[in-house]
């Protein structure tokens, strides 16, 4: 589970955090840009352009973030296919 591999994760490294960008650096898009769309293509388009200012706001914490979804992948599918089935071993 998740939340229990990052709880794991924050004991091991109490003095690692995310940089919390400053307010005004983290994108132009408010949700009062939501409520001038008019279709739901326009909504699609705009929520995605959103998500990527968000992500380029937060690319301080890149790495960290990288590495801790890399260890809970690792720790949690090591060995199984996404179906959570075990994979063949190959046999020598």
């Amino acid at each position: 589970m998740l939340s229990d591999y990052l709880n794991a994760y924050k004991l091991n490294r109490p003095n690692e955090f995310l940089t919390i960008p400053k307010p005004l650096d983290r994108g132009k898009i408010t949700a009062k840009d939501l409520i001038k769309v008019t279709t739901a293509n326009e909504c699609v388009e705009l929520i995605k352009k959103w998500a990527e200012e968000v992500y380029h706001s937060w690319s301080s914490s890149h790495l960290i973030v990288s590495q801790i979804a890399d260890g809970f992948l690792d720790s949690s599918y090591n060995g199984k296919t996404q179906d959570g089935k075990t994979r063949n071993k190959a046999r020598i």
